[in-house]
């Protein structure tokens, strides 16, 4: 990370005091956007420098310069957090938590994330973004406008740019959110330009002279500067005698001013200085040691001082006068004279030193630039895992797009990078392509590690395309070729073969696995991975008989994550949504919808589609249970549209199985065929297919066709140690053979059903079941007589008791609790103990009650709950 971009710019040699814009930059921070936009070289980043340095009583100031990496939502997040932190605002890692394959959280996601640390802000702070002009990236525009619109009390936001942002400006003003300093207020005045050009470039000029440049420059200060410039060349070559008939002859209109001026100066300049800024206007920043690698001199640190003397558009960025730029109009100017050869030599020593340095990121920059290649592949494989790890997916992405698509298509790994990345992104045509060319490994260029990530993406992709009988053997491969490294690809492997096998029916070795991948994960730090092994492994152990076990595994892995690691909280919804459903089988729904909403929450920050889809479906399933259908629809219809909009059919399957369920569970019979005869063909050979299609069977009067294949799943479940499911199976054959008459069947296969239960408790099959089960529970409860009886109670509590009944704003019941502690004034982490929650998911309910009640703080949220009497 570079300090550089991070510290508080120091007061600029030769620059003039401005209060009058002082004064208006004191006076802004009354709304919630300061807006200084003008093109280049108006003094935006000047005024904003002599205002931290002179405005009297000024708030803790936190500083971000932007260039155009910053683009990558990563990277972003990292410099903004750094930044606050920087100012003494306590902020965690929450909005940059590292990803896996799973996909990357919106950035608007991880800005409300960062919102959720900065609720509790206690002093007032102002964040700076000076050049935001550099950021291409809508997501990033939308994540700042999330920002703005839900900015806390004591935090202000001054934005620098050359053009206006693509934000709802036209809302802002109507409703009084942002102060503009355009280029009329940032123009120099008459007087300002005097004062200018007589102390700060000390010319010995005339009022009238000074008013002629001014108004030929039209205030420019970059025009004026470069003017002065030339007319201090003048003095020392002429004399100060005819001074103000060159300023009154300066022509401000020329077509090519820019360059005509900085050529003047250029041209005026000793030819070793200007050799000095040739070599070195391709760098974006420098110190003097880069500018020696890169010139190949070993005085560049007297050279920069020259530089900064002769006032020559050169900026300090930090206090020590280690790092510097140039204004962008004399670096453009600079390139542009550059020929093609000389440009890729000190892109090529540039790369050099910034490898050298242990800086690799501005080393591959810096040899994509220089078009060497074979450079550019070596530091993209040693950058690769930990960007993967963090997430930096769009930097790695544009740095593929960058290479030669040839080259990309010789390299088995770059192309298996570049598909996986293309799915990331949604660009699955393109995925397809590239996908295609990561056949086997060549073991002629290949060591073992190579193979073994090239492995390791191929049973990414395979999964991606539903074939996990692929998946598994390339994760073994994977694995072989791995050995014990402790990179990131193994257990990446490690958590795919176990998805694999899990996808075609071998639980029991999917369930080692998972564990693996879930320990190994923990162990080397991979937090991503380990998680989402977990989400896949708790469910499996429930089915397995497990159901306490997996309770506990899970608790476990969320004290690890949080509330002490604040900065994991996003992860934590791999947590939660499997405990939501744990809760679910104990028959636990208000929990379970605590966890599963949570969860769910979580999940879409973190840009995970599926476990975002099994959360919705598994909340449909339990507001179902507590009878609120209207939620549970509700909760279906959201997860249909994420589904449908993925075009992925496993995950449309997903659905299409959680609304025939639900239309079952309504007695909508023929509704609940219809959705499940869409996809028979793909889920009828899966035992929750089977289970379903039991179901409907028993539904439609056909008993005995549905106890013959339920004989059968009980043999399979028996066979792979399914105990946890085996209770469901035994709860239907009661089901079964009750309707066909058979008494002492039905007595058997419920007493079984109880006895599986009974050591794990779970509830929500008997209850799923039938009402009339009740009644013949009586007659088995001697297998565990404390269980039925705690079952009997259960059947006779009212199936709505739960629900919570909306209201006008959307809360929901534990947004109103939320709500009314906030109301007493409980902190974050004081809500989250007294109702028993993670901070996290107490920091998410406050964020949602601030989007849906329309404020930006909490007196705002309290006020308006009165208003709407809520409180």
């Amino acid at each position: 990370m570079l300090k550089a971009k991070l510290a508080l710019p120091p007061a600029q040699p030769m620059s003039l005091s401005r209060p009058r814009l002082l004064d208006l930059v004191s006076g802004s921070l009354k709304r919630p956007l300061t807006l200084l936009c003008a093109p280049a070289g108006f003094g935006k980043t000047t005024l904003l420098s002599a205002w931290v340095n002179e405005a009297v009583d000024r708030p803790a100031v936190a500083w971000l310069g932007l260039d155009e990496d910053d683009s990558d939502p990563v990277r972003f997040f990292d410099y903004l957090r750094a930044a606050l932190q920087g100012a003494d605002v306590g902020v965690g890692s929450s909005a940059t938590a590292p990803l896996s394959g799973a996909g990357s959280p919106s950035p608007k996601d991880r800005m409300a994330s960062l919102l959720d640390d900065l609720t509790e802000l206690d002093h007032p702070v102002v964040l700076v973004l000076d050049d935001y002009q550099a950021i291409d990236n809508p997501e990033l525009d939308a994540a700042l406008t999330f920002l703005v619109e839900h900015l806390p009390e004591h935090l202000r936001l001054i934005v620098a740019t050359r053009k206006d942002p693509q934000w709802p400006l036209s809302r802002w003003r109507t409703r009084q959110w942002v102060a503009e300093l355009g280029t009329d207020q940032l123009r120099f005045t008459p007087d300002e330009a005097m004062a200018f050009l007589v102390r700060s470039m000390g010319l010995a000029l005339d009022a009238e002279s000074a008013r002629t440049l001014a108004a030929r420059t039209e205030g420019w200060v970059a025009g004026l500067q470069i003017a002065a410039l030339s007319l201090q060349r003048h003095v020392q070559l002429e004399g100060a005698t005819n001074l103000a008939q060159v300023a009154t002859a300066f022509s401000g209109e020329h077509r090519h001013l820019i360059d005509y001026l900085a050529a003047e100066v250029m041209r005026q300049q000793p030819q070793m200085l200007q050799d000095f800024l040739r070599k070195t206007c391709i760098l974006d920043r420098f110190s003097a040691d880069l500018c020696d690698a890169v010139t190949e001199r070993t005085d560049s640190r007297q050279m920069l001082v020259q530089v900064e003397r002769a006032n020559l558009f050169l900026r300090r960025l930090d206090d020590q006068g280690r790092w510097f730029r140039y204004h962008q109009l004399l670096a453009d100017f600079l390139r542009e004279g550059l020929a093609e050869p000389e440009r890729i030599e000190l892109h090529r020593r540039a790369s050099a030193w910034f490898e050298s340095e242990g800086m690799g990121k501005d080393a591959i920059k810096h040899a994509l630039a220089a078009r060497s290649d074979a450079d550019a592949v070596r530091l993209f494989r040693s950058l690769v895992e930990d960007m993967l790890a963090r997430g930096e997916l769009p930097t790695l992405l544009a740095w593929l797009d960058m290479l030669p698509a040839s080259l990309v298509r010789r390299h088995q790994d770059l192309a298996g990078y570049r598909a996986w990345l293309l799915f990331m992104s949604g660009r699955t045509v393109e995925a397809e392509e590239y996908y295609a060319l990561t056949g086997a490994p060549d073991v002629a260029e290949s060591s073992q590690e190579h193979k073994g990530i090239l492995f390791a993406l191929q049973a990414f992709l395979a999964i991606t395309s539903d074939n996990p009988a692929r998946a598994i053997e390339l994760s073994r491969q994977a694995l072989d070729q791995l050995g014990s490294s402790t990179s990131f690809f193994r257990v990446w492997a490690l958590f795919y073969q176990g998805l694999g096998l899990l996808r075609t029916g071998l639980p029991k070795p999917a369930t080692e696995m998972l564990r693996q991948a879930l320990e190994l994960g923990w162990a080397f730090g991979h937090r991503m991975t380990a998680l989402d092994a977990l989400a896949h492994l708790a469910p499996l152990m429930s089915a397995q008989g497990q159901l306490r076990e997996a309770q506990l595994l899970c608790r476990a892995s969320l004290e690890r994550c949080s509330p002490s690691d604040e900065a994991q909280a996003p992860i934590s919804g791999l947590i939660l949504i499997p405990m939501g459903m744990l809760a679910y089988e104990r028959n636990e729904l208000h929990e379970a919808v605590e966890l599963l909403e949570a969860g769910v929450a979580l999940c879409r920050q973190l840009g995970n589609l599926y476990h975002t889809l099994a959360g919705e479906c598994a909340l449909a399933k339990v507001h179902h249970a507590r009878g609120a259908r209207e939620q549970a629809w509700n909760a279906l219809a959201t997860a249909q549209d994420l589904a449908d909009r993925s075009r992925n059919p496993r995950r449309q399957r997903m659905v299409r199985m959680a609304v025939a369920d639900l239309q079952l569970r309504e007695g909508n019979v023929a509704a609940a065929k219809q959705s499940f005869e869409e996809i028979r063909a793909a889920v009828e050979s899966s035992i929750e297919g089977q289970l379903l299609l039991a179901r409907l069977l028993l539904a439609s009067n056909h008993a005995l066709a549905a106890l013959r294949m339920l004989a059968a799943v009980e043999a399979s479940c028996r066979s792979q140690g399914q105990a946890g499911l085996l209770v469901t199976v035994h709860v239907l054959q009661a089901l079964g053979h009750r309707a066909n008459g058979g008494r002492s069947a039905t007595l058997g296969h419920l007493e079984k059903a109880v006895s599986l239960a009974a050591s794990g408790g779970y509830v929500r099959p008997f209850l799923d079941g039938d009402g009339a089960l009740a009644g013949l529970l009586r007659q088995v409860s001697s297998a565990a007589p404390a269980f039925v009886g705690g079952l009997l109670e259960q059947f006779r509590q009212p199936a709505n008791e739960d629900v919570v009944e909306a209201n006008t704003a959307g809360l929901t019941g534990t947004q109103l609790e939320v709500l009314r502690l906030v109301s007493q004034g409980l902190a974050n982490q004081q809500i989250a103990t007294r109702l028993v929650i993670t901070l996290g998911t107490a920091k998410w309910h406050v964020s949602q009650i601030f989007e849906k009640l329309g404020v930006r703080n909490r007196a705002q949220a309290i006020a308006k709950a009165r208003q709407s009497n809520l409180l």
